[in-house]
């Protein structure tokens, strides 16, 4: 889990020596990896050869771009297997299947490993694939690893290539924060979701309103379920910024006065809401950060509310309290009251 020390056990002398013996090993490998590649070695013999490589250690990434130089020089004539993006999806199974068979393979071994996932997208990029096994691997991976940003970021790979709407993903990511509310990778996928999802469909301010309430109840139960998370506080301050470009870029000039008074009203009760949280978290650092980002967002347009002037006081009392609570930030804070 995310902020939790792993508990590190000495290796006893046997086990240091069989990791040893396999490190020599591997190294000695390599040196005939190098000299095939060196040599152009495009064979399928060689193509097995990256396999046990790869499944030993999928990170060293050379060996991913020496089975691509393969796979290319065997079916390239064959299939039109190229570096180069095909208009029209390859349609091979065989190869598909055992280069995502592989890439698996590699994630299992390493479900953060930057050239398993990289290669898994080449063959999506290039083969007709099933969009429904793809997503379904990525939910059994994130069952593993809810934060794994390897997969989500494979996953809205997928998503775009494949057009699947905006609001789909959304309602994944409703699945994925409430499993745990600390679920930053969630959270931004969401947020993904929802610039899409108003650029897209144009929606008018009614609709947009009722989206924003729901947000703003996720992000508050969120809050006081887990107020030290910062998942959650983040996405807050996302959701007040994208609004605030809303009212002042795409609103129509018929309803701007009515927009940004929603938005006033928006902002208010989400410090009111903040404020009855620091009664019971009373240093709650994040809980005080939010609170100076949505005054510093009246402050951008200099909004002329009656009550501005005591949100700027309070924004300073804010930021006083943080230096006694977060001294290691220190100078970060007298910037901010400065500013």
């Amino acid at each position: 889990m995310h902020g939790r020390k792993k508990q590190v056990v000495p290796l006893t002398e046997a086990e240091i020596n069989v990791i040893n013996e396999k490190s020599l090993l591997y190294t000695s490998l390599l040196d005939i990896f190098i000299d095939k590649r060196k040599k152009q070695e495009y064979n399928v013999e060689n193509l097995l050869f990256t396999s046990k490589m790869i499944a030993k250690n999928p990170d060293f990434f050379t060996l991913w771009n020496y089975r691509r130089e393969i796979l290319i020089s065997l079916y390239g004539l064959e299939t039109n297997l190229s570096y180069s993006i095909p208009i029209e999806k390859i349609k091979n199974n065989s190869i598909r299947d055992q280069e995502l068979f592989i890439s698996s393979e590699g994630i299992k071994k390493n479900p953060k490993s930057y050239g398993a996932w990289y290669h898994r997208q080449w063959i999506v990029e290039r083969f007709d694939i099933d969009v429904t096994k793809e997503l379904e691997l990525c939910k059994l991976f994130l069952k593993e690893d809810q934060r794994n940003f390897h997969c989500w970021n494979y996953r809205r790979f997928i998503v775009t290539i494949s057009n699947i709407s905006p609001e789909l993903e959304y309602e994944f990511s409703n699945e994925k924060i409430k499993e745990n509310f600390s679920n930053y990778s969630a959270f931004h996928h969401r947020s993904v979701c929802i610039v899409l999802m108003i650029k897209n469909n144009n929606y008018n301010l009614d609709i947009i309103k009722k989206l924003v309430d729901e947000e703003i109840n996720i992000i508050t139960n969120a809050i006081f379920t887990e107020p030290d998370d910062q998942s959650s506080w983040w996405y807050l301050l996302f959701l007040f910024k994208f609004l605030h470009n809303y009212v002042y870029n795409n609103a129509s000039d018929a309803d701007n006065e009515i927009t940004k008074s929603w938005f006033h009203n928006i902002l208010m009760d989400m410090i009111t809401t903040i404020k009855e949280l620091l009664h019971e978290e009373s240093e709650c650092s994040w809980a005080l950060k939010s609170l100076i980002n949505i005054i510093d967002i009246y402050k951008i347009k200099n909004y002329n509310f009656d009550n501005i002037t005591q949100l700027v006081n309070d924004r300073n009392e804010y930021i006083l309290l943080l230096i006694k609570i977060d001294p290691v930030h220190i100078n970060r804070y007298n910037y901010l009251l400065q500013h």
